[in-house]
């Protein structure tokens, strides 16, 4: 296959170019990968470099110039070496996110400063929020006035949190603390206006926080959110002429505030008048609440599926249990459940009969209570008498050891397992040994390790019995034991996937490409997968890629 892919790059073909260097990867030609990277091939010099970043290879990188500065100055970051990463920087703007990266995780704010007011972008974008974890809070201000978008908002969640407006006071702007106050004058910013709402809601007044949204919806200025806040608030004070004046206006946003007042008000027939789905819902709720149970059943019976619901909820709340049958009678299936629900806790008797009598939803039901207590010979004899749920039941229903033992040795997978769940459950390590199937041994395994059982785990893996191999090489990276896991790896040739897995996981990338070199498929799979992972990659499959 890779000689079909090399010919197509060599032809020209893009598709074979871009796949052909992740190949290389996989079948350990490195020399290969780095001398097309050499020549120029861009796919090629794209994973080289990330190769080389991997191995933490600062001279080679240095060697690529501008194109691997940005994978130099990663490696720099990461070692500490903030004097060679200054320098880069100052050769190539590649080096500039890893260097402020540093300086930001140092608090060297005043170096931010200089790089940020020097137009470099990623200081720029970091300063704001390295002045406010400072408490800086006049430069943060300085610069939110001067424009920069990110100071204005950090600048805004400041005042948020360190407002003092007591919730027993009633706030006017004469009163209110200097946070609120510069609030007030950040108004032309959505945001601002939309945490002042929220400050002023949370201290209580209303009355501000009201005036504040109108403001924030004229005309111009106004955005959805800033007028669903304002709906919700002129409904909370009962403002209702001003909602319908609004919605008049063509803001729809005023009718969900119209219907939640006329909802808080009970008032439903108004409410029948307005418009929209949102209203018919909170009609029908309203007649929940309100117990109008006929209107419920006219609605319900002209084809209202919610209405249908709510009618059986009303008889539910009421303990109507007459009421829900006629219901389960008429086909209603959420009634057929409530009523059998009902039955359950207070009358197995008549759960019963309504079962007898041809209602799946209660023969289902009692079915379900006869399993749940263990009553096997009820159901086995409704499951004689022709009802097949029962016989689900009983079909579900654990056998005796003996009864499971000769299921699971007859070939049943179903039964093998819940023999092996029940043997691991008591840790019958003799039985389980016993057992005479792949999935059996391939669980022994972890049985084993599980139970502390190292001598008998490591005795098999060195007899080469199936599966041992992966529970030893797995109890060994999971306790960290890595010289070990080598050990055995390099004496015995298996478990190579799980030492390959480990190096990854442990950050030996220097390691697993050795190995990847000397032929270990493993660890070129590995090491193929983290380079150059899949476009709609998992993040694990960088650690797990699948064969």
């Amino acid at each position: 296959m890779i000689d079909e892919i090399r010919g197509r790059a060599d032809a020209g073909d893009w598709a074979a170019q871009r796949e052909l260097p992740g190949l290389l990867i996989t079948h350990g030609l490195f020399d290969e990968l780095r001398d097309r990277a050499e020549d120029g091939d861009p796919s090629s010099a794209r994973l080289w470099i990330k190769f080389l970043e991997l191995l933490d290879r600062t001279e080679d990188l240095r060697a690529w110039g501008s194109q691997g500065a940005g994978a130099l100055s990663r490696v720099l970051a990461k070692h500490g070496r903030l004097d060679d990463l200054r320098a880069l920087a100052a050769e190539s703007q590649h080096a500039m996110p890893a260097l402020v990266g540093m300086l930001v995780a140092r608090d060297h704010v005043d170096e931010v400063r200089l790089l940020a007011d020097a137009g470099h972008a990623p200081a720029i974008g970091a300063l704001p929020q390295l002045l406010a974890d400072h408490g800086l809070v006049d430069e943060l201000r300085a610069r939110a006035t001067a424009g920069d978008f990110r100071s204005r908002r950090l600048l805004v969640d400041h005042l948020v949190r360190h407002s003092e407006v007591s919730e027993d006071s009633e706030v006017s702007e004469d009163s209110e603390d200097s946070e609120v106050s510069e609030l007030r004058t950040l108004t032309e910013d959505r945001y601002a206006t939309e945490q002042l709402i929220t400050v002023l809601v949370d201290t209580g007044d209303l009355d501000a926080a009201t005036d504040i949204a109108r403001a924030g919806a004229r005309p111009g200025f106004a955005y959805r959110r800033i007028r669903e806040r304002l709906a919700s608030l002129l409904a909370k004070q009962g403002l209702e002429a001003e909602l319908r004046q609004r919605l008049a206006a063509g803001e729809e946003e005023a009718r969900d505030g119209l219907i939640t007042l006329l909802y808080n008000q009970r008032r439903v027939d108004d409410l029948r008048a307005v418009d929209g789905e949102l209203a018919r819902i909170r009609v029908i709720d309203l007649l929940g609440v309100l117990g109008r149970a006929e209107e419920l059943r006219a609605l319900a019976e002209a084809g209202d599926s919610r209405a249908r619901r709510e009618l059986v909820d009303l008889h539910v709340s009421l303990g109507q249990e007459s009421e829900l049958a006629a219901l389960a009678d008429s086909g209603n299936g959420y009634a057929a459940s409530k009523l059998a629900e009902i039955l359950a806790t207070r009358d197995e008797d008549a759960l019963r009969a309504r079962a007898d009598a041809g209602d799946d939803t209660a023969a289902r039901k009692l079915d379900h209570l006869l399993h749940t207590q263990g009553r096997h010979e009820s159901l086995r004899a409704r499951a004689e008498a022709g009802d097949t749920y029962a016989a689900s039941f009983l079909a579900a229903t654990i056998p005796d050891d003996d009864t499971l033992r000769a299921r699971a040795k007859a070939g049943d997978l179903t039964a093998l397992h819940q023999w092996m769940d029940r043997l691991a459950k008591r840790q019958d390590i003799d039985q389980f040994r016993d057992l005479d199937h792949d999935h059996a041994r391939q669980r022994f395994g972890w049985l084993l390790s599980a139970m502390g059982r190292e001598d008998e785990l490591r005795a098999r893996a060195e007899a080469d019995i199936p599966f041992a191999a992966d529970a030893w090489t797995d109890h060994l990276a999971e306790a960290g034991r890595d010289d070990e896991l080598r050990d055995f790896v390099d004496r015995t040739g298996r478990g190579q996937w799980r030492l390959a897995e480990v190096l990854l996981e442990r950050g030996l990338f220097t390691e697993l490409a050795d190995r990847a070199r000397q032929g270990d498929r493993h660890a070129r799979s590995k090491l193929r997968f983290h380079l150059d992972p899949p476009v709609d990659d998992n993040p694990e499959n960088r650690i797990r890629p699948s064969s």
